[in-house]
């Protein structure tokens, strides 16, 4: 992703880039593109969301509420992985 408007690494080693591109890119009018890099630079996974990832605010929620833990290849078992 070109440019990406945010990057956060992963507790897992994946990076995470997210890009506000200003236009629907979803089908449920999504305007942000996500996309899960593993440390090797292969795509894990992308999908549209309405809105970038806020700072910090998965780290205060834990990641038992990680919504992408399980499609971004986190490890669910030790209670860790957070974006």
């Amino acid at each position: 992703m070109n440019k990406p408007d945010k990057t956060t690494c992963q507790s897992n080693g994946n990076t995470l880039y997210e890009k506000d591109f200003g236009r629907t890119v979803g089908t449920n009018g999504e305007t942000v593109q996500r996309v899960v890099v593993d440390e090797s630079g292969n795509v894990v996974t992308t999908f549209p969301s309405s809105s970038i990832t806020a700072a910090g605010i998965l780290d205060l929620i834990g990641s038992m509420l990680d919504p992408f833990d399980l499609i971004s290849g986190g490890l669910a078992d030790d209670g860790s992985d957070m974006l």
